[in-house]
């Protein structure tokens, strides 16, 4: 087995950071789903030269961040070689959809950035023409002024966001990361000798039990239906 992290995913700004519990937590089982999943098998079956994929479980362990993927199977190097090929794959499907996202969101406040500096160089033509034209309208230029300023605020937040998701994209941060890699194991995990011998010592002794009742009361039996034949 080998056990991975996944990070908890912060929400919040430059200078207030909160942890997403909720959605760490989904992305703890979404992960654990893919490590089984048909694709994911699949590539780790072509990778390591498998006939048919092995037994893969993935559990995300409560109360941490952590998932523990188990591989079984008749050898001891493949399985370990296998888990740890596992855990490559998953990382690297994490470092690839977090790229993506990360870029789709610089995109997307790219573009809207550019839309408010549009509006913004707009509005600020129609305040200029309107203190030209109607210096008297001092209602109109007041709101023209304060749709600039509500504007401007909302451009200087979004251009703080933006800036957030460069450094982000930039740094590359891993969701998924390897704690503790499979080692070749020592020992069989199945058949488990020692406990099917305290099951078969256990089951043979309560059937012993058992049989000895049986026998004790079938002796009764036959000793009572014996006494009456002789007393007829």
């Amino acid at each position: 087995s080998t056990t991975l992290r996944v990070a908890t995913a912060t929400v919040g700004s430059a200078t207030w950071v909160d942890y997403d519990v909720w959605y760490a937590e989904r992305l703890l089982n979404t992960y654990a789903e893919i490590a089984t999943s048909g694709p994911v098998l699949a590539e780790l079956q072509q990778r390591i030269g498998l006939d048919e994929p092995p037994q893969v479980e993935a559990e995300a362990l409560p109360n941490t961040e952590l998932i523990r993927i188990t591989v079984e199977g008749p050898s001891p190097v493949l399985v370990s070689e296998a888990a740890n090929t596992l855990s490559e794959i998953l990382v690297a499907y994490s470092k690839q959809q977090d790229t993506q996202d990360r870029k789709a969101i610089v995109d997307i406040l790219g573009e809207r950035l550019n839309e408010l500096e549009e509006e913004l160089t707009q509005a600020r033509q129609e305040f200029d023409s309107l203190v030209v034209q109607n210096p008297e309208n001092s209602d109109r230029i007041a709101a023209a002024s304060r749709s600039i300023e509500s504007r401007e605020e909302t451009y200087l937040r979004l251009l703080e966001q933006y800036e957030q998701a460069r450094i982000r994209e930039a740094i590359q941060v891993n969701v998924l990361s390897v704690i503790e890699p499979a080692v070749i194991p020592q020992t069989s995990s199945k058949p488990r000798r020692e406990l099917n011998i305290a099951l078969g010592v256990m089951v043979g002794l309560g059937g012993g039990v058992g049989l000895a009742f049986l026998f004790d009361v079938l002796n009764v039996a036959l000793c009572t239906t014996s006494s009456k034949v002789g007393d007829e």
